[in-house]
């Protein structure tokens, strides 16, 4: 006999009038009795007419066209619930499944692909982010291929993603589908997102959804924050590493009335510990402290939904030669790089489900404003930027869910200034839009989602962005996606190039630099293997290429004393190519492989060249292990980097050149967790073979010499690194 161990929660009805659909959530309840959202399950009527697929917070709509509702996702028993007279339900999955003599795991892969929607994503769920550390965003992707966090230089501790090759620049960073780094925040944006308050991020490559914005040429990268009506009420996280960083997070749900509840994020970080494991005079990590605290607050009553969100966030460090932490930034005779860097943002979204089945208006509004202040050795840099972002989305369908759409209008402005030393760059950008998105659905099977938008920019005039996806389900298992689409985006050479001003390389803008663009075409395929236990195999591949018409160009292949800035001449393309499988060997356990390789190729100065410092393989070999009831869990992720090109160094004296190849290197990362009631015990050890990049600061004894470069990394810059914590919760 089949035990589904479902509980349902009434709501009380919305309207009279919506008796023609039926909402809610499905949940999960997990072994430890938390509750989250079940993403990907699906929900339909008998015979499948007319269904639909539960989103990131597990939610679900569709118009009511019988009165038994079925609810399945894999791993658990397809459930049907009677729903005669109910408007609005949630229904709770338990985490084990029995059938007969055999259990079945309902525990979520740690990353999970929406088999039914119509753009790829792959999903990394709190498991995914609690196999590492993850201490923030820019932590959280040591575990995927499809994803690469670099330093930026060997000095200011900078990080930046990389996506298909390419710099994150070119991937979309969205909040919440709301812009997240943009301008000078790009150097250390990503750590402005805690670890402990993500709640799942989202990675969709190649063109991704028309309604956000034209700036994706590689993929989309979204971040959810945890949710004030799904949180704890109290929440800590405390994390301690060997080297001295310490970190705290305080997570405090505060329930208003019975339609408002509110959550209050806190965080603290500080490293004060001066590290130099390779005895060359300069931090490896350099010292500071960041705070960051975020209020948000929901409204929720009968057709209306708002969001809000209030932060601030104060990021200071201090890099370069470990005398310069004791002399200060007065004594010229040592190399130091300072920041201070602050951000204040206030965010909106408020929506309004119409009685109508699928039908919704939703409008989108954040203001955004950054300041810095930072220093390179004798190079002063400062920095404004205010941005305002808004965008307005009505969706429904015309006749049945066979033909849906979503269409609207956007408005985006940016004030920025930035100056180096006396030399000051301005952009005053202002860019409304419009946009239209189709979904056609004629079978069960198969979609096709064609996308334009037309945005007139105040700097380059009209932008015409035409995007299109399709999926097709061969099988429920086997599913293929492809998709092409145009980018365009406005480039900001000092703040995205500023990791160069760790360098004595001197600056050479050569003409004026236009909007880059360039168009993205790919596919991929997903299938999944199931036995008689429901235990998994998730195989999936994908190829994409992304070929510029206009690019930014910084070439530091013409010399190794300048950087040269300049509109590509000739071609520049990436491409990429990534195998993953997932298996499931038993209830609790989880393995994964994957495979990656990169064709970056850039034209500098009439050379068509790879571009630097991309790796071109990658592997990737991931181990999670766990007890009956998960009481103890094991992680470890095994990569492997392949060489890369490194610029050029001919003209250099030959004692401060480096090799035309990085070599090769294994990274490894281990954790172990005990659950006991309400706490987590967590301890692992990062970069656990030790390996470092060997003379990562070129000139180190000199830094106000000629020759003097930091900005040539292609490795990790710290060594073994052993790190503790726990999580503490009050349901």
């Amino acid at each position: 006999m089949i035990r589904s161990g479902i509980f349902i929660l009434l709501f009380n009805s919305l309207l009279v009038s919506a008796q023609y659909r039926i909402r809610g959530y499905v949940k999960e309840i997990q072994t430890n009795m938390d509750t989250v959202p079940l993403v990907g399950a699906n929900v339909y009527f008998s015979g499948k007419s007319s269904g639909t697929v539960t989103g990131d917070k597990g939610f679900f709509e569709l118009p009511r066209s019988g009165d038994t509702l079925y609810v399945s996702h894999t791993g658990y028993s397809t459930i049907k619930l009677p729903v005669n007279g109910l408007d609005e339900l949630t229904v709770f999955l338990s985490a084990g499944v029995q059938l007969g003599e055999i259990t079945i795991s309902g525990k979520r892969a740690f990353v999970y692909i929406p088999s039914k929607a119509v753009i790829k994503s792959e999903i990394l769920t709190s498991g995914s982010l609690q196999q590492l550390a993850c201490c923030n965003l820019s932590e959280s992707f040591e575990n995927n291929a499809s994803v690469d966090v670099v330093y930026t230089d060997a000095a200011s501790g900078a990080k930046q993603i990389r996506m298909l090759g390419l710099p994150g620049v070119y991937t979309q960073m969205m909040l919440e589908h709301i812009p997240l780094v943009q301008g000078i925040s790009i150097p250390f944006g990503l750590e402005y997102i805690p670890g402990p308050w993500m709640e799942s991020v989202q990675l969709s490559k190649g063109a991704s959804a028309i309604i956000n914005g034209y700036e994706s040429l590689t993929g989309q990268i979204n971040i959810e924050l945890e949710k004030p009506d799904e949180h704890e009420e109290l929440f800590i996280n405390t994390y301690l590493n060997s080297e001295g960083r310490s970190e705290g997070n305080l997570l405090a749900g505060l329930p208003l009335s019975a339609n408002v509840s509110s959550l209050l994020m806190v965080h603290g970080s500080v490293f004060n510990s001066s590290i130099d494991h390779n005895h060359d005079g300069f931090l490896d990590i350099p010292v500071g402290e960041q705070y960051n605290v975020k209020y948000r607050i929901n409204y929720s009553k009968n057709h209306l939904l708002s969001q809000t969100k209030i932060g601030y966030l104060l990021n200071k460090r201090t890099a370069g030669q470990s005398d310069f932490l004791s002399s200060g930034r007065k004594e010229s005779s040592y190399y130091g790089i300072g920041f201070n860097a602050g951000q204040f943002q206030v965010a909106n979204k408020t929506g309004w489900s119409f009685s109508r089945a699928e039908t919704s208006i939703g409008w989108q509004n954040s203001f955004t404003a950054d300041q810095m202040d930072a220093f390179y050795g004798n190079t002063a840099f400062a920095g404004n930027q205010k941005t305002w972002y808004s965008n307005l989305i009505f969706q429904s369908y015309i006749n049945s869910n066979i033909h849906k759409y979503a269409t609207g209008i956007s408005y985006q402005y940016l004030n920025y200034l930035v100056s180096i030393n006396d030399t000051i760059s301005e952009i005053n950008e202002w860019i409304p839009g419009a946009f239209i998105q189709y979904t056609y659905a004629p079978y069960v099977w198969l979609s096709l989602l064609p996308s334009a938008r037309y945005d007139y920019n105040s700097q380059y005039g009209s932008v015409f962005t035409p995007r299109i996806h399709i999926r097709a389900g061969i099988t429920d298992d086997f599913v293929l996606r492809a998709s092409a689409g145009k980018g365009t985006r406005t480039p900001k050479p000092i703040s995205e190039y500023q990791s160069l001003l760790a360098s004595n390389r001197l600056f050479r803008f050569e003409e004026k630099i236009y909007k880059e663009y360039g168009w993205n075409y790919g596919g991929n395929l997903t299938y999944t293997l199931h036995n008689k236990e429901a235990r998994l195999v998730v195989i999936s591949a994908d190829a994409y290429m992304t070929e510029f018409i206009n690019q930014l160009v910084a070439d530091i292949d013409r010399s190794a004393r300048y950087v040269y800035f300049y509109n590509l001449d000739g071609r520049s393309f990436s491409e990429s190519y990534q195998f993953n499988v997932t298996v499931h060997p038993y209830k609790y356990g989880e393995i994964t492989l994957a495979y990656r390789i990169n064709n970056v190729k850039t034209t500098y100065s009439g050379q068509f060249l790879q571009r630097p410092f991309i790796s071109r393989d990658k592997a990737l070999l991931v181990f999670s292990l766990a007890t009956v009831n998960e009481k103890w869990k094991f992680d470890l992720t095994n990569q492997f980097n392949g060489k890369a090109r490194l610029p050029y160094s001919g003209d250099n004296p030959e004692i401060y050149r480096w090799p035309e190849y990085s070599k090769p290197y294994l990274m490894m990362y281990a954790q172990l967790t005990r659950k006991i009631k309400n706490w987590d015990l967590y301890g692992g050890v990062e970069n656990v073979t030790g390996y470092m990049q060997p003379h990562p600061v070129i000139m180190a004894d000199d830094p106000f010499g000629p020759y003097f470069d930091a900005s040539v990394v292609y490795g990790p810059l710290s060594g073994r690194m052993f790190y503790g914590g726990l999580r503490f919760k009050i349901h």
